[in-house]
């Protein structure tokens, strides 16, 4: 069932919204904004009930499901221009007999002057990045960079890859129950730190 409580305008909606489907169950209560040219996003929500695999988000076992609370500020017409945050907690995973437990996570996005910083807070890890770059197109840079010192894993469909040139920060906590679940062949140390630097123009990656 779907219930709906609020204010419907030409490309804007303010109310609250429950969900209660097998594989879904959400509560919404806030609003959106398509009118302007920088669309607004501003609401909290609970996920009681997200059965991903079902719901063809996530190719997994059928028992994989999500649950969570968040409270979400953005505005950006795609990827690139996000900015804003996204505050959850209360994170479940579970799957078959694991299960993963997050009691908060923070990401924060700014841009300015065209140099884009992303922040990221959790009981997993930490990241930061930041410096110029399409977040769209990320990993698409990385692949290029590492294909310049190992041509076996040059693409033979060359992609267009905009100019990127960032630095990363990245802090690790216990990532056991993750790597446990998706990565059973990865053994990450806690407590582990990385900087590096990146840019696919000149070929930097330290």
């Amino acid at each position: 069932s779907i219930k709906v409580n609020g204010k419907l305008r030409r490309k804007q909606f303010e109310g609250n919204l429950n969900v209660d489907e097998p594989n879904f169950v959400i509560d919404f209560s806030g609003g959106i904004d398509l009118r302007s040219k920088i669309p607004v996003y501003d609401f909290t929500t609970t996920i009681h009930r997200a059965h991903l695999a079902n719901l063809n988000l996530l190719k997994r076992d059928e028992s994989a499901n999500l649950a969570l609370a968040a409270d979400i500020n953005i505005r950006g017409r795609d990827l690139d221009e996000l900015t804003g945050f996204i505050h959850a907690h209360d994170i479940v995973y579970s799957e078959l007999e694991d299960t993963i437990n997050i009691a908060k996570m923070q990401f924060t996005s700014e841009r300015g002057n065209d140099v884009q910083t992303a922040n990221f807070r959790s009981d997993l890890l930490d990241f930061d990045l930041k410096g110029r770059y399409k977040r769209s197109h990320l990993f698409d840079a990385i692949n290029q960079v590492i294909a310049m010192y190992f041509p076996v894993f040059r693409d033979q469909k060359q992609k267009n890859v905009p100019p990127a040139d960032l630095a990363i920060d990245i802090k690790t906590y216990d990532l056991n129950d993750v790597t446990r679940i998706f990565l059973p062949e990865l053994s990450v140390s806690n407590n582990s730190t990385f900087h590096g630097e990146l840019n696919n123009q000149t070929g930097l990656f330290k």
